[in-house]
C-alpha cells in the first residue's frame, strides 16, 4: 500500500484527534505515529542518506509545513474551538487518569521553551531507529485507512435566509469555556451592551450609539440582530444563535413533558359493621351475613321473644 505525504499526514492528523477524543487507545496511537513516521521517512529519503536526526527534520518540516497551512486557511474562531476540545480533553484526563495528567503537565513544562522541531522530532528520530517490519507497517497504515474518517460537512445554511450552518452552533460548554461565534468570530459573553449598575438610560443610549452604528456598517441591511448576556451584537443572518442553557433545556423538558397527573383519591365507602356490607339508603342486615358469633346471639334475641310472645298471646285470648 503507497500512501502520497499529503495522505499521510492526513491520517497522521486524524488519529490525533481520535486520542484526544478517547477513540483510539494510547498503545495504538504510538504505534500509529510510529508507523506514519518511518513511511514518511522513507517517500522522503528514499536512499536512507543522512542521520536519523536529518531524515527526522525532513518529516517534521513537512508535518509543520501542513500545520501552518491549515493555519492559514482555518479561520481563529474555529481555531478557537479545536483549542477548547484540546482543554477539555486535558480536563477529562486529571479527572480520569491524574498520573498520567501531572506526567503530561511536566513534560509541557520541560519541553516549553524548546522549539518544535527540536520536540517533534525526539519520537521520530525514536522510531525511524526502532523502524517496524515492513509488513506490519502496511497493516497498520491499512487499517488506519480503513478506520471512519472525519468529514467536514458541506456548508449548508440551517435555513434559507441565513449563512451560518448547524454546525456553526456552540454547545454550552463551549460558550462558557470562551469559545467564540463561529460566524463573525466576536465574543457571545460580555457586558458591553448591558445598562450598568446607576447608570442612567440617556447615558446608556449615548454609549450604545457607536456600538450599534459599528454593527449595521459590518451587517447592513442582514435583519435582525441579538446579544447573550449583555455581550457583542450578533447578526441573525451570519451568526448562529447562542445555545440554550441546562436551566432552559430542563425547563422546556418540564413543559413538553408534564408529569403525569395524579390518580384520584379513592372513593371511601362506608360499610356496616355489623354485616360488613356497604351502606347504600337505609341498611337492614340480613341474618345470614352476620358473623357467627352474633348471628347466633341475634338467633338467641328472636328465640327469646317469639317465646314470651307464645306465653303472652293466651294469656290475652283467655281474658278475651
Amino acid at each position: 500500500m503507497s500512501m502520497p505525504v499529503d495522505a499521510l499526514i492526513s491520517l497522521r492528523s486524524q488519529a490525533i484527534s481520535g486520542f484526544i477524543e478517547g477513540e483510539i487507545a494510547e498503545e495504538a496511537y504510538r504505534a500509529d505515529l510510529d508507523a506514519l513516521a518511518v513511511e514518511l521517512d522513507g517517500l522522503l529519503t528514499p536512499d536512507r542518506r543522512g542521520t536519523l536526526q536529518q531524515r527526522a527534520a525532513k518529516v517534521v518540516a513537512e508535518i509543520l509545513a501542513d500545520s501552518q497551512a491549515r493555519l492559514v486557511t482555518e479561520p481563529p474562531a474555529r481555531l478557537a474551538r479545536i483549542e477548547f476540545g484540546s482543554r477539555r480533553y486535558r480536563e477529562r484526563l486529571r479527572l480520569e487518569d491524574p498520573d498520567r495528567y501531572e506526567a503530561e503537565r511536566r513534560e509541557e513544562e520541560v519541553l516549553e521553551h524548546e522549539p518544535d522541531e527540536v520536540r517533534m522530532a525526539r519520537p521520530i528520530v525514536a522510531a525511524l531507529r526502532r523502524r517496524t517490519s515492513s509488513q506490519d507497517r502496511q497493516n497498520r497504515l491499512a487499517a488506519m485507512a480503513r478506520r471512519p474518517q472525519v468529514v467536514e460537512p458541506l456548508r449548508v445554511p440551517a435555513f434559507p435566509d441565513v449563512l451560518w450552518t448547524n454546525d456553526d452552533r456552540l454547545s454550552w460548554a463551549e460558550l462558557v469555556g470562551g469559545v467564540p461565534c463561529q460566524g463573525c468570530g466576536r465574543p457571545i459573553l460580555g457586558d458591553e451592551t448591558s445598562q450598568h449598575d446607576r447608570e442612567l438610560w440617556a447615558d446608556y443610549r449615548e454609549r450604545r450609539k457607536p456600538i450599534d452604528e459599528e454593527f449595521r456598517l459590518r451587517h447592513p441591511d442582514h435583519g435582525s440582530s441579538w446579544t447573550a448576556g449583555g455581550g457583542p451584537i450578533h447578526c441573525s443572518r451570519c451568526c448562529p444563535p447562542p445555545p440554550l442553557s441546562p436551566e432552559q433545556i430542563a425547563q422546556i423538558s418540564r413543559l413538553l413533558n408534564p408529569p403525569a397527573p395524579a390518580p384520584p383519591a379513592p372513593v371511601r365507602m362506608r360499610r356496616c359493621r355489623a354485616c360488613n356490607k356497604p351502606i347504600q339508603g337505609e341498611h337492614a342486615c340480613d341474618l345470614a351475613d352476620l358473623p357467627k358469633e352474633l348471628r347466633a346471639l341475634v338467633e338467641a334475641v328472636l328465640e327469646s321473644e317469639l317465646a314470651h310472645r307464645s306465653r303472652v298471646s293466651p294469656r290475652i285470648h283467655s281474658q278475651a
